[in-house]
C-alpha cells in the first residue's frame, strides 16, 4: 500500500521531489519550479516561497502522483543500486486533476 507523500528534496536542478513508499519500493514524484510558477500564475518566487507552495499543496500533488502511480505512469530508475519509481508531474497533470494549486501560503489574505 502506498504511503502518504512527503517533501523530500528541493532546489536540485530547479525541481521539487515528493516521496512515498509502496512496501519496499520508493516512489518519487518530481515537478519543476516552472510548473509550480505556472500553476499559481507567479514568477520569480524564491526557493523558500516555492517550498511553502509545495508544502501547502502536498495533498493535491500527492493525489496526482498516487493516481499516476496507480495507472503505472512512471519510469523505473536505479541509482546507487537502489531502484525506485519516478513520476513526473506536469502542468497538464495539475490541470487534469480538476484542482488548482493554492498560493495562499504566500499571502493568506489572497484566497
Amino acid at each position: 500500500m502506498l504511503s502518504a507523500f512527503k517533501l523530500e528534496a528541493t532546489g536540485r536542478m530547479g525541481v521539487v521531489i515528493i516521496q512515498a513508499h509502496d512496501d519496499g519500493l520508493t516512489v518519487r514524484a518530481e515537478t519543476s519550479w516552472a510548473t509550480i510558477d505556472d500553476a499559481i500564475g507567479r514568477t520569480n518566487l524564491s526557493k523558500g516561497h516555492r517550498i511553502l507552495v509545495v508544502e501547502s499543496n502536498l495533498d493535491l500533488l500527492g493525489r496526482i502522483a498516487s493516481a499516476k502511480y496507480a495507472r503505472r505512469e512512471f519510469e523505473t530508475r536505479t541509482i546507487h543500486s537502489t531502484t525506485y519509481a519516478h513520476i513526473a508531474i506536469s502542468s497538464e497533470d495539475i490541470e487534469r486533476s480538476g484542482s488548482r494549486l493554492s498560493s495562499s501560503a504566500l499571502d493568506p489574505r489572497e484566497e
